[in-house]
């Protein structure tokens, strides 16, 4: 028979400590891999880019739908700050143990990988990252034992009322710190780790059609943010973008807007906004939207005046129809003058499948590509690979290729090259 865990997490020296480690061997695996994975983090090279942190298993979401979909179970290992780590480790020590010994390692092994996965895909939905930190599988173990009391008079010892509105009050707190811009916490992992513990702990003591009433109901709430979340920037700015490269430029209007709303990146959204009104031919409106970007910030209004160019050069080539011998190589510039990005790279690999040393259209997929943050992957190594091929007096003529490639190949790697 095990024995009964301390409520105030074990005492009496460093033996008793490593007698109760080897009672909870999963507690303790845990408490080992968040401070050792910390101890790492501090050693390496500074966390700044995708590519960064994605090595310690963390990801945004553009890696997740790339294949990175691992990441939503181990960015709950990492952390960067002391304080952070000292918190996490101590709450999983004080909570996991207890839950351990009555469940056994392997549900609790369980309990956490769920729960940290759904609080990942919490702060994806609304942050587009994954977040850092054991905190949403802390508050799910907190969840648990607060709803699983009626089960166990350790759990009510473990986490007492007063243990109780800690949690709850550092939860709103957490959110005002975030709020205000004192620190940037993951309140959505906080949320969806606590409600995984509290469904857990709540269907333990359920009956089984509660306990399938609340797995429908969990299955839908998991759903409906990865395909709608208006209140997120990065939802807004993906969807918008989605629709940008696809021509729906109304669609990507709105959405633009609705991210400048919502607290995204107001310079960013209005370059794009520019961009979609000049192409539409509301050229008052885009000359707005470019005042407002120059006010702000001079340089990034010359690149915005530098893509209108762009399009505008675009457009008078495409009415040349008379030099555009590929009916194909026409409708692709056309549909990058409109900003379809997507279209127009498919057509330009059409004009290269056709003719290998249309110069033209190497330059028009060069272009497409840089342009199109959305050209990850599979699809932009095959981008590359054929650019390999274009002549230097080519490079050199259509659109400083030579900046471009290796740009390009940075994006590939998941690396931001530095301006």
């Amino acid at each position: 028979m095990q024995d009964e865990p301390n409520a105030e997490g074990g005492g009496g020296g460093p033996l008793a400590w490593l007698h109760a480690a080897a009672q909870t061997p999963f507690t303790s695996l845990a408490v080992f891999a968040c401070t050792g994975i910390w101890v790492g983090v501090q050693f390496s090279e500074s966390l700044v880019t995708p590519a960064d942190f994605l090595r310690w298993g963390v990801a945004d979401i553009e890696q997740v739908r790339a294949g990175a979909w691992w990441a939503l179970f181990t960015a709950e290992w990492g952390h960067r700050d002391l304080w952070h780590v000292a918190l996490n480790v101590y709450w999983l020590w004080m909570l996991g143990r207890p839950i351990e010994q009555e469940l056994g390692s392997l549900r609790l092994a369980a309990l956490c990988a769920l729960s940290g996965a759904f609080a990942s895909y919490a702060e994806l939905g609304v942050s587009g990252s994954t977040g850092m930190g054991a905190s949403g599988m802390v508050y799910a173990l907190f969840g648990y034992i607060w709803f699983a009391r009626p089960r166990s008079a350790t759990y009510s010892l473990v986490v007492p009322e007063r243990v109780v509105r800690l949690f709850l009050v550092w939860f709103v707190i957490c959110i005002l710190l975030t709020e205000v811009g004192w620190l940037n916490i993951a309140n959505a992992a906080h949320a969806g780790g606590l409600a995984v513990g509290c469904a857990v702990g709540w269907l333990a003591m359920a009956q089984r059609l509660r306990a399938l009433a609340l797995v429908v109901a969990a299955t839908a709430l998991a759903t409906v943010p990865w395909l709608w979340r208006p209140w997120s920037p990065q939802w807004q700015y993906e969807t918008g973008w989605e629709a940008q490269v696809s021509g729906d430029l109304e669609g990507a209007e709105r959405h633009y807007r609705a991210l400048i709303d919502v607290g995204g990146d107001e310079l960013w959204a209005r370059a794009q906004l520019a961009l979609l009104l000049h192409v539409g031919g509301r050229d008052d409106e885009a000359r707005a939207e470019l005042a407002l970007v120059e006010a702000q910030d001079k340089e990034r209004a010359a690149g915005v005046r530098a893509a209108l160019e762009f399009v505008d050069e675009c457009r008078i080539w495409a009415t040349r129809s008379a030099a555009l011998v590929s009916s194909d190589l026409r409708e692709a510039v056309l549909a990058a003058s409109q900003g379809k990005l997507r279209v127009a790279r498919e057509l330009y690999a059409k004009c290269l499948e056709a003719d290998p040393e249309d110069d033209a259209a190497w330059a028009g997929l060069l272009r497409a590509a840089y342009n199109d943050p959305r050209c990850v992957g599979k699809e932009l190594e095959t981008v590359l690979d054929r650019l390999e091929d274009v002549p230097p007096e080519i490079a050199v003529q259509y659109y400083g290729p030579a900046e471009l490639l290796p740009k390009l190949r940075a994006r590939l790697v998941g690396k931001e090259e530095e301006e």
